[in-house]
């Protein structure tokens, strides 16, 4: 099972249920389009928004991803898969 935690959010349009789920970092356009959806569009913090595309359809704006592989019981935080 992989395990993914946004921290800091900002904004997000999320579907209820997914088949499959890809996480990339969005284009300058839709990044340029959701920092205005979230109202921080000019702002001088708002280089530190990352904004994240989930399967083509949905986005989340946050500070950070945290991507976890969880496999083994012995190491319940999991294997660190990716770290924004």
């Amino acid at each position: 099972m992989t395990s993914l935690r946004f921290f800091g959010v900002l904004g997000v349009k999320l579907k209820s249920e997914y088949d499959s789920l890809t996480v990339a970092e969005a284009d300058q356009s839709l990044r340029s389009e959701v920092l205005s959806f979230a109202g921080v569009a000019g702002r001088s913090w708002a280089r530190k928004v990352r904004v994240f595309v989930l399967s083509e359809e949905s986005f989340v704006a946050c500070l950070s991803l945290v991507v976890r592989e969880l496999v083994d019981a012995d190491a319940p935080e999991g294997k660190l898969i990716y770290k924004s």
